[in-house]
């Protein structure tokens, strides 16, 4: 979170290069409600359960992915010995696609000028990503959508829920 400019940033990396995605407020609450809104949508669970129950389903559903052990996290980090990351400098985030894809989800981030970065995610990732951006709006100060969200919003002793 950048004070001065009262925006999010996002670092994506292939391994080969970085670029640098500025989240105004207006995006950033946009794409945690879409997000939120699309794993509710797409629970099979929330989708069985009573209506009075399905914010506690599906906070559960996010606690659960959270605790789930990050694969990546057993990968080699970006020590002193690995390879130089082209910078593809920075921009303003202008939009977000969100796609349902057979095994997961695909989110596509777009600058001024088209695509500049993407991913494709298992729906436990999608939770965790959600987390993320969840964890930096509360912590700029922003608005953060959905009730089962803002209940299910744990933090680690070090105050992040992930890196």
């Amino acid at each position: 979170y950048d004070e001065t400019e009262d925006r999010i940033f996002l670092d994506c990396s292939d391994g080969a290069a970085r670029v640098r995605l500025w989240l105004t407020r207006r995006i950033a609450q946009r794409l945690l409600a879409a997000v939120a809104e699309l794993l509710e949508r797409s629970s099979p669970t929330l989708l069985k359960a009573p209506a009075d129950m399905r914010e506690d389903v599906i906070a559960f559903e996010h606690l659960s992915a959270l605790s789930v052990p990050d694969a990546s996290a057993a990968a080699p980090g970006a020590g002193p010995d690995s390879p130089r990351i082209s910078d593809a400098g920075a921009v303003l985030l202008h939009k977000a696609d969100i796609e349902v894809q057979p095994h997961g989800f695909r989110l596509l981030f777009h600058g001024p000028g088209g695509p500049r970065a993407g991913l494709v995610i298992n729906r436990t990732d999608l939770h965790k990503t959600l987390a993320l951006f969840a964890q930096a709006a509360a912590a700029a100060g922003w608005e953060v959508a959905g009730e089962w969200l803002k209940k299910a919003a744990p933090t680690t002793a070090s105050g992040k829920v992930a890196s």
